[in-house]
């Protein structure tokens, strides 16, 4: 048989008083001391830092709590200033339903962003309606050492099988590749380029055709990356509709 503990207690005159079973009381600290985990945004990292580059990934973390269960979290991006380069998006892979989640994405900053302060929002939005923001200053700036490019001149012929692509290249450690990725609802497709035009140059007219007879009628993203040397990217994107 477990024997009792008996925790003393004193009256106001110092006198002992009949004790509280010490496994009762031990609970009643515990119960006490327990709380809802609360909600809020906590440990916001935006960029290395609080500085990211033009043409480069933005990285950004922080650790969110919600009371009711998370529906999603949205990232806006805004320049101190009343004009520069702007972004929303918002997120619920992965976190929504949850209560408790450590977020983490990597936002693309294009090479047209202009340099200069901003500042990124992060907004929590709960199941009861319930909103949570958090916000960090940093500074876009162009790191001259790695690859850019300019925006991408996309047209595509009457006959509807030939795309026009056209950019302005620049990569100081020299250029390895460039890659075009062209999506669409239906269709979709990848080309590699590294000819000897092109592997090593630290500058080039990139201005290139491509057959996309085979894609059905639609609208079209394409995605052009170019990777130095040393493994480092820049991207730029264009659209067109084939009729």
């Amino acid at each position: 048989m477990m024997a009792s503990l008996t925790i003393p207690r004193l009256n106001r005159a110092g006198h002992r008083l009949t004790g509280v079973p010490g496994l009762l009381f031990a609970l009643i600290i515990l119960l006490a001391g327990c709380s809802s985990p609360g909600r809020g945004i906590s440990d916001l990292q935006v960029g290395e830092k609080a500085e990211a580059f033009v043409g480069l990934s933005l990285p950004v973390s922080a650790r969110v709590s919600a009371e009711a269960a998370i529906v999603e979290i949205s990232i806006a991006i805004r320049p101190v200033s009343d004009e520069g380069w702007t972004f929303a998006a918002q997120y619920s892979d992965g976190i929504a339903g949850k209560n408790k989640a450590d977020f983490r994405t990597d936002v693309a900053i294009p090479a047209t962003a202009e340099p200069g302060n901003y500042r990124l929002t992060l907004r929590l939005v709960e199941a009861d309606g319930s909103v949570t923001e958090a916000s960090a200053d940093f500074r876009l700036t162009i790191d001259s050492t790695v690859p850019t490019a300019s925006g991408l001149d996309v047209g595509i012929n009457a006959a509807g099988n030939d795309l026009h692509l056209e950019t302005e290249l620049t990569a100081p450690s020299g250029i390895k590749s460039v890659f075009v990725a062209i999506e669409g609802n239906a269709w979709s497709k990848e080309f590699k380029f590294a000819g000897e035009q092109l592997v090593g140059q630290l500058t080039h007219h990139f201005h290139e055709h491509v057959h996309v007879s085979e894609a059905p009628e639609g609208d079209y993203r394409v995605i052009l990356t170019v990777e130095d040397q040393k493994g480092r990217r820049a991207r730029t994107e264009g659209m067109f509709a084939k009729k």
